[in-house]
């Protein structure tokens, strides 16, 4: 079996995880990825003041008016990319183009709905709607399904 330790410790700079196994299997370089996707951090700007978030906390990445903002859970934060680039530092982190101004993170996807025009109607886990046009539902629906 799998034995799982977490010590606190206030006089610790930075948070360390080591794995001790047998052997290095698929499982455990998978499970080594996932840590280091899960606790990866990106600078955004609200206000003109710099903060340093984990790319998980984000919800979705669209560009308005030129300029691209990250969506969390209930804050809006500048990125100051353009939402390729923006989308490149989080495709491993489960992001994926749904309009040519928005690119959703599917983990953060509730449910997917057929929607008018063969569209669908995303519902993220933070209520919000979006609407995933045409032309970037196949790519939509191969993430999906790699999720299972």
């Amino acid at each position: 079996g799998v034995r799982t330790i977490i010590e606190e410790n206030s006089n610790t700079e930075h948070t360390t995880v080591i794995i001790k196994c047998r052997e290095t299997t698929d499982g455990i370089r998978k499970l080594a990825e996932y840590i280091e996707k899960y606790t990866q951090r990106v600078v955004v700007y609200k206000n003109n003041e710099r903060f340093s978030i984990l790319k998980t906390t984000v919800y979705y990445l669209e560009t308005v008016d030129g300029k691209t903002f990250c969506y969390t859970e209930n804050s809006v934060f500048e990125i100051r990319q353009s939402l390729d680039n923006a989308q490149k530092m989080f495709v491993e982190n489960g992001f994926v183009r749904i309009r040519r101004n928005c690119a959703v993170n599917i983990y953060k996807i509730k449910c997917v709905k057929a929607y008018d025009n063969h569209r669908v109607m995303l519902e993220l886990d933070n209520g919000e709607k979006s609407i995933a046009s045409r032309r970037y539902i196949p790519e939509l629906k191969e993430k999906l399904a790699e999720m299972g």
